[in-house]
């Protein structure tokens, strides 16, 4: 009777004991996203040797061109909005509580009224105009004295009114003809030098695999977006699983 009982704690141990509990995975340690086989397609490859070759970029723009632009631009499409105050006028509550007047619902809002500042706006506080512009443009300081030298006076006199949307505007409008000149210009020439299929392993950290968009028509199993419309784009490009 003995024997038989040790025999069956003897089961009892080999049923119930840790080692024979298995472990469930932990999804939240990182993965690998490896190459699949796609990578080693013939049409893959041949693609990639025509694109392998290193390049060098180069751009030579007259920069009288661009001021002529960008002076054409301010002048045509620089447009600043005034200055908006609000004023609202409210009554307490006869009820006040503390936490009432911290979370200001101790107020009836009676009336409010927005209104624009009709005149210039003058401070005593000095202001780097063509260095803050310069720091949003990558231009030289003397291009962009020379762009503003050359708007015209009522198109300038437009900074007076809101110096904040004016600098943004003209910003804005100096970048975009910059990039006109840019692309205008842009050449490229091809070097020896050509890029190995390392770039596509070298440096590939353990990734989240779940945070992943899964697809056949990769080279890898996962496709990591950044925004919406870009995991949108790979579902109707690749042809993911759902």
């Amino acid at each position: 009777m003995a024997a038989y009982s040790v025999h069956i704690l003897k089961l009892i141990d080999s049923v119930f004991t840790d080692s024979q509990i298995p472990l469930p995975d932990d999804d939240r340690k990182t993965k690998r996203n490896y190459l699949n086989s796609n990578f080693q397609k013939f049409e893959l490859q041949a693609l990639w040797n025509r694109i392998h070759r290193k390049a060098i970029y180069a751009v030579q723009f007259n920069s009288e061109e661009l001021i002529r632009k960008c002076t054409a631009a301010l002048d045509a499409e620089l447009r600043v909005a005034p200055l908006q105050y609000v004023v609202q006028r409210g009554e307490q509550l006869t009820h006040a509580t503390y936490e009432g007047l911290q979370s200001a619902h101790a107020f009836k809002l009676q009336e409010r009224q927005i209104a624009s500042m009709k005149s210039s706006v003058h401070s005593a506080v000095k202001f780097d105009f063509i260095g803050k512009l310069a720091d949003q443009t990558h231009l030289t300081r003397s291009t962009h004295g020379r762009i503003l030298g050359s708007i015209r006076t009522s198109i300038f006199a437009n900074y007076q009114v809101n110096p904040e949307d004016f600098l943004r505007s003209a910003a804005r409008l100096i970048d975009e003809q910059k990039a006109t000149v840019v692309v205008d210009q842009l050449t490229c020439s091809a070097v020896d030098e050509v890029y190995g299929v390392d770039i596509f392993t070298e440096d590939k950290l353990p990734t989240v695999t779940d945070r992943g968009v899964e697809a056949r028509r990769h080279i890898y199993d996962y496709i990591f977006t950044d925004s919406k419309n870009e995991r949108e784009f790979v579902h109707c490009s690749t042809a993911v699983r759902r």
